[in-house]
This record gives C-alpha cells, sequence and structure tokens, in this order.
C-alpha cells in the first residue's frame, strides 16, 4: 500500500508510529478492526503507565508517606486502572451485520482524529512518569508527579468519553 503526500500522510505516519499494525481507514472490516486495535494498544499503555505508578508508590512508601499521601495515590492509580478498563471496554466502530442502523465509513474515519489525539496524549504521558519517576528522590517530587498524571488522566478520560459520545452517535 503506498502513502500519498499531504496532511492525511502526516496523520498516517503518526498513527503508524502510536498503533503499531495500524492499517488505516480503507475499508468497514479493517475500520472496525482498526478500532479494536487502537483500543487495546491505549489500553496496555495505560496499564503500563499503572504499572509505573504502583512502583512510585512503593518508594513513596520508603520516603515515609503519610496516610492521606497513599490514600492519594492509591486513588490516582485506581483511576487510570478506571479509565483503561473504559478504553478496553467502550463502544467501538463495529454493529452486527443486521443491526437497524449501519455505520457511514467516512464517520468512521472521523475516529482518526480521536485516535490521534488519544495515542498522543497517553504516549507522552506514559514517556513523562517514566522519565519524571527515575528522578524522583523525595516524597514532594512523588506527590508532583501523581499531581501531573491526575491532570492529565482528565484530559484523556474527556478524550475517552468524546469519542465513546461520537461513536454511540454513529
Amino acid at each position: 500500500m503506498s502513502v500519498g503526500t499531504g496532511p492525511d500522510t502526516r496523520v498516517y505516519e503518526k498513527l503508524l508510529a502510536i498503533f503499531p499494525g495500524y492499517r488505516g481507514y480503507k475499508e468497514k472490516e479493517v475500520l472496525r478492526e482498526t478500532d479494536r486495535v487502537v483500543r487495546e494498544r491505549i489500553y496496555i499503555l495505560l496499564k503500563e503507565l499503572e504499572e509505573h505508578l504502583k512502583r512510585l508508590y512503593s518508594r513513596a512508601a520508603l520516603l515515609q508517606a503519610t496516610a492521606s499521601d497513599a490514600t492519594f495515590m492509591e486513588s490516582v492509580i485506581y483511576r487510570v486502572d478506571s479509565v483503561a478498563e473504559k478504553v478496553r471496554h467502550a463502544p467501538h466502530g463495529y454493529r452486527p451485520l443486521f443491526n437497524v442502523v449501519k455505520i457511514d465509513e467516512e464517520k468512521l474515519r472521523k475516529l482518526q482524529d480521536y485516535d490521534l489525539s488519544l495515542g498522543e496524549r497517553v504516549t507522552r504521558l506514559l514517556s513523562e512518569v517514566k522519565e519524571r519517576s527515575g528522578k524522583a528522590s523525595s516524597l514532594d517530587e512523588v506527590r508532583g508527579l501523581f499531581n501531573y498524571v491526575l491532570g492529565e488522566l482528565d484530559e484523556v478520560e474527556a478524550l475517552v468519553n468524546s469519542r465513546e459520545n461520537y461513536i454511540l452517535l454513529l
């Protein structure tokens, strides 16, 4: 398959970089499968983020974190898990063959924007946590990282909700 030039090419190349196996939105069957692949990849990235946060949580315990610190950090970890599960089980671009409502291929193409935004944001968040967690040596730095994740998670969840709402309107 050859990829053309222009603005769509950049989006396609970015999607390929974030989502291994991304084949583009050429046919409805590919669209539906790609939707599943995208959601699974975002899920995996969020679960990796969760694991990094669990390690940070353990480090915080060694740094004499208070009970309120522990409660806050646990809630952030739980929220990452909750968003990951929401992504994994979100409505998707597939409707049974005999469903009354058929999904328009052009509308499914618009999912690319959601996929790209979500993929870029989660990838950036995970990279930032990996980088900063290695340098976090004080309890204040660990707290700050958890606060950062919480703020970014609000944005990730907003994108997930927007994507889900869009799909429900298809």
